[in-house]
């Protein structure tokens, strides 16, 4: 039996670089680009969706609720991202990974996620990277579960991957490193600015 994978949406974020706008809001082929990551995402071989929200989550409930996901919001989302990668991992058990997805890439298809899952070992950290550089997203192996409460503030899973021995890397080219955290990001991806 394949191990089981399943994944956090990491959808808690301030936007403040795209403001007024809500990046996760922003749309291609005129769906917001939340409702577009989820749905590819759940077309994968993942296990599960869980989607932490936190800035803004009255707007981004709405669009979502109706998804295959589980939705959870971050209190302490201005804490920074480590609580919505803690919270999200604890939701994820007992699966033997957990990869962390940030909700705004937009070039990131169902294949790659496949692709992900299937370098996945039980014990392993799988990495995504663009030219052999490490970007997202990454799967957390349960083992890691210890490691990951020790994360604070604005931190992700850079540090653990720093930290651990065995690291399977997964070469996606620009779709791991391509986000939308400006609104010149957005544009340039074939995305429309939200009408908010």
């Amino acid at each position: 039996m394949p191990p089981e994978v399943v994944a956090v949406v990491l959808a808690a974020g301030r936007s403040s670089r795209t403001a007024p706008h809500h990046k996760l809001l922003a749309t291609y082929d005129g769906v917001p680009q939340i409702v577009r990551i989820i749905r590819r995402l759940a077309a994968s071989r993942l296990a599960g969706i869980t989607t932490v929200v936190g800035h803004d989550a009255d707007r981004l409930r709405p669009l979502i609720e109706a998804l295959p996901t589980r939705v959870l919001v971050n209190p302490d989302h201005d804490g920074g991202l480590a609580g919505s990668v803690k919270m999200g991992f604890a939701a994820g058990m007992p699966a033997d990974g957990v990869m962390m997805v940030p909700a705004d890439m937009p070039l990131l298809e169902t294949a790659h996620i496949d692709a992900l899952i299937a370098a996945f070992v039980p014990g392993s950290l799988v990495v995504a990277t663009d030219q052999g550089a490490m970007r997202n997203p990454v799967i957390l192996p349960a083992s890691m579960a210890a490691a990951v409460d020790t994360l604070s503030g604005d931190t992700g899973a850079r540090r653990l991957v720093r930290d651990c021995e065995s690291v399977r890397l997964v070469e996606l080219g620009a779709a791991a490193s391509c986000d939308i955290d400006t609104t010149e990001a957005i544009l340039s991806t074939g995305g429309h600015l939200p009408k908010d």
